[in-house]
């Protein structure tokens, strides 16, 4: 089914390219109506919202936008289902863990941006002309077929908790260097709160910090991001890993975890009182966003001892594409290139209005007003363009992208895989990993007994002809950087 998809796209692609789709951008002068897909829930006011991003875009660049909210479990097959029903649409969102960039841009799917971006989306370009790698580490074979959203490279991941919290059990948080010194704590939540989760997404300490996941996070095949050599190698027989998977099955086992996913609510957790502890991403200003969003105010500490690596999976992992069978690629790079450099478009759009979503303390910081508005934010455009929460200091986004600079560069960062050499192998794996990874990066089950098991059938699967692959992509790709 998966070669008949892919095969179907690859048609399209070609019908839309002799066909001439792609050239005509506007009717008569007429307003162009741009369909883009994203992840999230329609927020409260949403139609007032995009009413007003619509006035500005039609006055800007002639254009109108109609956002499409796709639920997150769903937003794969959704945009699969569309493009293959012929629905037009314009612009989506790609990424290494989410439509997978190098394998759908390898489909077909995505638009060819060399040319677009110098005319088009000359502001996208100056953006990125400060995180040159970032631009390098998009390319399929020489072609770009996604721009990367910026979300700061020098994070990694900490665990947050309400700060009244921390402060009732007085805790020292600056003595946490791994996840067990949090147990005591969990200890006494779970006398004080019975009905509250210790601890959730703790699957997101899982070695950010030493691996560049080549697939992604659950896939087999990582790089260690300070291996000079650039060896691949199955992260599920490392014992380095093998200790972080016996942690998830501790948590567990001590009862501080949903156990499954039909327990676990949706919502904001920590802040619904459902959640005593969080892992997500951290940054330098994480405290003060986190707490400047309303309810309560937040503590965190570090999961691991130094930022996640500048690497190809970051660099991947949120992206804006554009359907290689739009009608209207130049008016969706243009409206890319606004939200990469249009200050009031993006504020717009990820805060609401001002007077009824916010109100301004200073130029370039905001209040929020009680309402419910929002958009995930860090799934399009240039955040940097965004103010800053009140309490939070307004040369943020210059401090992060200072500190950018500073963080570790992986040595495979910019390395791409082609996994069509091993397209059985990687159906294969794909196959295994969907019945293995989920109970076992959640820890309802013994890693010692479900990883050995897990492994063979992966090696039966084709694992190490996919292995051998990918470390011939890696050596030529070195080879060819010299």
């Amino acid at each position: 089914m998966r070669k008949i998809v892919t095969l179907l796209l690859l048609v399209c692609f070609l019908t839309a390219l002799l066909s001439g789709c792609g050239s005509n951008n506007a009717d008569n002068g007429e307003p162009v109506k741009l369909v883009w897909y994203l992840m999230g829930d329609k927020p409260k006011d949403f139609d007032k919202v995009m009413a007003k991003v619509n006035e500005y875009t039609k006055e800007k660049i002639n254009c109108t936008v109609e956002l499409k909210l796709l639920p997150w479990d769903s937003y794969q097959t959704k945009i699969e289902s569309a493009t293959m029903a012929g629905e037009k649409w314009d612009i989506c969102f790609t990424s290494f863990w989410m439509l997978n960039y190098p394998r759908y841009a390898r489909k077909g799917f995505f638009y060819p941006l060399n040319d677009l971006l110098p005319k088009e989306g000359a502001g996208v370009s100056k953006c990125l002309d400060n995180m040159p790698q970032y631009i390098e580490a998009t390319k399929i074979g020489n072609e770009i077929f996604a721009v990367p959203v910026y979300n700061g490279a020098g994070y990694w991941q900490g665990y947050y908790f309400d700060k009244a919290k921390i402060d009732k059990y007085g805790f020292d948080l600056s003595g946490v260097k791994r996840v067990e010194d949090l147990f005591p704590l969990f200890d006494k939540v779970k006398i004080d709160y019975p009905q509250m989760v210790s601890i959730d997404n703790y699957w997101w300490m899982d070695d950010r910090d030493k691996y560049d996941f080549i697939v992604d996070s659950d896939f087999p095949g990582v790089i260690r991001v300070d291996d000079k050599n650039c060896k691949v190698i199955n992260q599920y027989e490392d014992p380095a890993y093998m200790n972080t998977l016996k942690k998830f099955r501790m948590l567990y086992q001590k009862g501080y975890t949903f156990k499954g996913e039909t327990d676990r609510p949706g919502g904001d957790l920590v802040r619904n009182g459902k959640v005593f502890c969080t892992v997500d991403t951290l940054g330098i200003f994480s405290n003060q966003d986190w707490s400047a969003a309303g309810k309560m105010q937040f503590v965190s500490v570090p999961v691991f001892p130094k930022p996640v690596a500048k690497s190809t999976e970051v660099a991947l992992g949120e992206m804006m594409a554009i359907n290689a069978q739009s009608e209207h690629p130049e008016a969706a790079m243009k409206f890319i290139n606004l939200l990469y450099t249009d200050k009031y478009l993006m504020t717009l759009l990820c805060d609401g209005i001002e007077g009824v979503h916010y109100t301004k303390i200073s130029s370039n910081t905001i209040k929020p007003m009680g309402g419910d508005y929002t958009l995930p934010d860090w799934l399009f455009g240039f955040k940097c363009l965004l103010p800053v929460m009140e309490g939070v200091p307004e040369d943020k986004w210059q401090k992060i992208m200072a500190a950018d600079k500073s963080a570790i560069v992986a040595t495979d960062f910019g390395f791409i895989p082609d996994l069509g050499p091993v397209t059985n192998e990687v159906s294969n794996i794909k196959n295994i990993v969907e019945q293995y990874v989920k109970t076992i990066k959640r820890g309802s089950v013994d890693p010692e007994i479900a990883v050995p098991e897990f492994v063979a059938k992966l090696k039966a699967g084709g694992l190490e002809k996919y292995l051998a692959e990918m470390q011939h992509q890696v050596d030529a790709w070195k080879a060819n950087k010299k």
